[in-house]
């Protein structure tokens, strides 16, 4: 079950499932109280690491399916959001 096309649909399966759940973090983290905002943009910072980690994967194996490929773009960008929200918030609690 995890070799070939069915690796390749599990990973993205994966990848777009933790892409979805790091914005719903990112966008509670906007809403959140100051005291769970950290909380939740790490939560949603490793959700996209998550993301990008299964969009490589098969890149790493000679198999970049171009969807994947044409994904890791967006899900980079809300990784430096997410670093960006982590980086201030620990600014501010200091």
């Amino acid at each position: 079950m995890n070799a070939g096309p069915e690796k390749r649909s599990r990973g993205r399966y994966v990848a777009e499932s933790m892409i979805e759940l790091g914005s719903v973090y990112d966008a509670v983290g906007e809403r959140s109280p100051a005291s769970r905002q950290k909380q939740d943009w790490e939560t949603a910072r490793s959700a996209f690491v998550r993301t990008i980690a299964e969009l490589e994967s098969p890149a790493a194996e000679g198999l970049p399916p171009s969807t994947e490929v044409a994904d890791l773009q967006p899900a980079r960008k809300l990784l430096a959001v997410a670093d960006a929200h982590v980086s201030a918030s620990k600014a501010s609690s200091h």
